[in-house]
């Protein structure tokens, strides 16, 4: 954690001065603060000093966000403006955008200066390549004034994944900053079939057990002969291995202490994961998986059974850190295990952030309404799950509950159901419905604490000198990838053939330039954080 600690004490030293021209009372204080809490108790006295100077006059704020759709969030979201007009004065629209969709609507709102005053940077819209490209807002002078709550509350090597050239762009969602991937299975067939699922680092180490699991149903012969072990079409490459993704797959590097890779260096050599040979060998694992019925076939498995319904051994998971035993059903007991170590990456830490955008009329007011949503109970939990009487009730003890509720009963219909909801930020925030294990959140704060803290954490690729390159090299991988990693060819003479066709072709669009590009920047960036 040492590098992270140094970037966080750079950057409460640039808040602290960030705050001379402010009142002068809290200028005094936030500039002698030399500590996390004192710079936040100082920036809490700035924000309520004068608490109508900043939100005299009332604005409307628009959100663009892939949170999902549901039938009653125009409901929800009437009701959480009626807050914030008494709160910060403001109301605020929020575009809901289908995922599939949220990359090309927001390259069109962004490209076009839309109104808009946050966005959520994710997987479909990364975090890098929009504040390299000038549609974030440095945000770095305005956190301790106008979001000191959140400020106070994110740990420190959060804020180095939000920054980019020692300034920061964006608020993290605090959630699973580790990265999570777990196996849950059904104990109740392992103990059936005689198999013990142990820790992991890699996916392939339980090729064992799901093959004698395998074994025991066959053997068993009361499920049809399709079902398969683990009840998803592929085991992604990051369960099959530990890396810290610069490019998506396309440029990565090793993680400290994890040795997946043969002769990738530790952490200071950029290299594409589709040419390494342990690649090669994850794409023939799959075919045989799938083969052999641990996988599902995407193309000739008939669809219709559920893990969550006992009806498959397994299925992979991401970001879960706790399963109480009856989670599903008191039919039948489940387990998760967890991928050891937990990682904590750059991409793990911006899978889900919140932007002001540049163009943006009224930054100070989005970020208090960010600072809300990130740390007032009743309004993350209204974000979730909607209002209570109409979408949840509260049982003896208080907790939330959904079973007859007016719009929330039927768990295949819900009005308005957003659990996690990691657009909206701090998950930590809102109420645990009684039907999740109320020391979830302690256990989710737990593995953050314990994970592998990656030495390159805050780097993030400036992809605007080989934008092109990127963009035909992701075009070539959404050629080969699916076929590879589902399994899907026919033969292991068929997966060599078009692995080493689709590394040609990524070589002939410029991947040699991509790894280049982002080996200098790597390079330049280690040596300056040392």
């Amino acid at each position: 954690m040492k590098k992270a600690s140094i970037f966080f004490l750079c950057l409460i030293l640039l808040l602290s001065m960030a705050m001379t021209g402010c009142q002068s009372a809290a200028t005094t204080t936030a500039t002698t603060a030399n500590t996390t809490s004192a710079t936040t108790a100082k920036a809490t006295e700035a924000t309520t000093t004068e608490p109508t100077a900043s939100t005299k006059e009332f604005v409307e704020l628009e959100w663009y966000t892939p949170a999902g759709d549901c039938p009653d969030a125009q409901m929800v979201f009437d009701a959480l403006n009626v807050s914030l007009k008494d709160k910060i004065n403001a109301k605020v629209n929020i575009h809901s955008v289908p995922i599939a969709d949220y990359g090309t609507k927001m390259t069109a709102v962004v490209g076009a200066g839309q109104a808009c005053d946050i966005f959520t940077t994710d997987s479909e819209f990364p975090f890098a390549n929009q504040v390299a490209q000038g549609a974030c807002l440095d945000i770095t002078k305005l956190l301790p004034i106008y979001a000191p709550d959140i400020m106070a509350l994110l740990p420190e090597g959060m804020w180095a994944g939000a920054s980019y050239k020692n300034a920061v762009y964006a608020i993290p969602t605090y959630k699973d900053n580790a990265s999570l991937k777990g196996l849950q299975y059904n104990k109740t067939w392992a103990e059936k079939y005689q198999v013990t699922i142990p820790e992991w680092t890699s996916f392939s180490e339980l090729e064992d057990e799901m093959y004698a699991v395998r074994a025991g149903m066959d053997k068993e012969g009361t499920y049809k002969d399709y079902i398969p072990v683990v009840g998803t079409t592929s085991i992604e490459p990051s369960f099959w291995f530990t890396y810290n993704k610069l490019i998506s797959d396309l440029a990565v590097t090793t993680v400290t202490g994890v040795n997946s890779f043969a002769g990738q260096g530790d952490s200071d050599k950029v290299f594409c994961l589709y040419t390494t040979d342990e690649y090669k060998a994850y794409c023939h694992s799959m075919l045989k998986w799938v083969t052999d019925r641990i996988l599902i076939n995407k193309n000739t498995t008939p669809w219709g059974f559920h893990y969550e319904k006992g009806e498959v051994f397994s299925t992979t998971c991401d970001g879960w850190a706790d399963l109480p035993e009856n989670f599903y059903s008191e039919d039948w007991k489940a387990q998760l295990v967890v991928k050891n170590p937990v990682v904590m990456t750059t991409s793990s830490v911006q899978g889900a952030m919140n932007a002001i955008a540049i163009q943006s009329k009224n930054p100070e007011r989005a970020l208090m309404l960010l600072n809300i949503v990130n740390t007032d109970t009743p309004t993350a939990t209204l974000l979730r799950f909607g209002i209570e009487g109409e979408h949840y009730n509260r049982d003896a003890k208080g907790l939330i509950y959904f079973t007859d509720s007016k719009r929330n009963s039927d768990s295949s219909a819900y009005g308005y159901y957003q659990w996690y909801g990691i657009e909206w930020g701090n998950i930590f925030a809102m109420e645990l419905p009684a039907s999740q294990n109320q020391n979830l959140w302690k256990a989710v704060k737990a593995y953050n604490e314990k994970a592998l803290v990656d030495k390159n954490l805050g780097f993030s690729t400036d992809v605007s000198k080989i934008t092109n390159q990127v963009a035909a090299c992701s075009a070539v991988v959404e050629e080969y990838r699916e076929n590879l990693e589902l399994g899907l060819y026919s033969d292991d003479a068929m997966v060599d053939s078009m692995l080493k066709e689709f590394t040609d072709k990524l070589k002939a669009n410029g991947l040699e330039e991509v790894l280049a590009e982002c080996q200098s920047q790597l390079t330049a960036w280690q040596a300056a954080n040392k």
